[in-house]
Parts: C-alpha cells; structure tokens; sequence
C-alpha cells in the first residue's frame, strides 16, 4: 500500500511521516511546478499537492494541473500525474490544449457564417 501524504526532496517526493509532518511542510514549502498565465482571466497552474487523491492507486497521483478559465468548459479541468516530469509534460500539454480552446472559432461565429439566413 502507498503512503497518503509526500513531501518533496528537490522534485522527489518522499512520504511524509504523518499528516501533522506533512501540514507543517505545507505552510512554507514552494509546490509550484509551473505557472502559465494565458490572458488576464485564463491560467494553467501545475503544483505538487503531496497528498495522494486515489489511494490504493500505484504510484501515487501527487500532482495536480488545473485550469482556471471562468464560464469556459474547461475551466476545472485537472489532471493528476506521480512526478515532477510527468507534472511538467501534463502543464505543457495543457497549455497547448487551451491556447487551441482560445484560437478555435466560436460555435455562434461559425453557424453565423455558414447559416445562408444570417
């Protein structure tokens, strides 16, 4: 079985001893992998939270992707990964996926243009 709470060595995340161990770590700790600001409302936001959210699961899921995008549908989406790489890649492939939400046309732009009663 793996641990419930990590904290990192460099970008190792190592188990922490107890929940109180890894609380206190918590308060000073920089868990920030990576940080993309889209627009002034859009980012992508990559950090360790050094607790693992589906116990049980091997390895551990110890980082989390998240993108704030309010009123899109992607705004929330998050993705889980067990390494510092693995958390880095999943930031890069998140970003390209919501730079390609914000270059795609609008529904209402492409029905307006193709509808022959507009």
């Amino acid at each position: 079985m793996t641990a419930r709470y990590y904290i990192l060595d460099g970008t190792t995340p190592v188990p922490g001893a107890d929940v109180r161990q890894w609380a206190a770590w918590l308060e000073t700790a920089d868990r920030v992998v990576a940080q993309t600001s889209l627009t002034a409302d859009i980012q992508v936001s990559t950090v360790f939270v050094g607790m693992n959210p589906y116990p049980g699961v091997a390895p551990p899921r110890l980082f989390e992707t998240l993108v704030l995008w309010p009123g899109d549908p992607l705004d929330g989406e998050t993705v889980h990964t067990p390494t510092w790489a693995a958390a880095l890649a999943a930031h890069t492939q998140m970003v390209l996926r919501v730079r390609a939400a914000l270059c795609a046309p609008s529904e209402d732009a492409t029905l307006g243009a193709s509808d022959p009663l507009t």
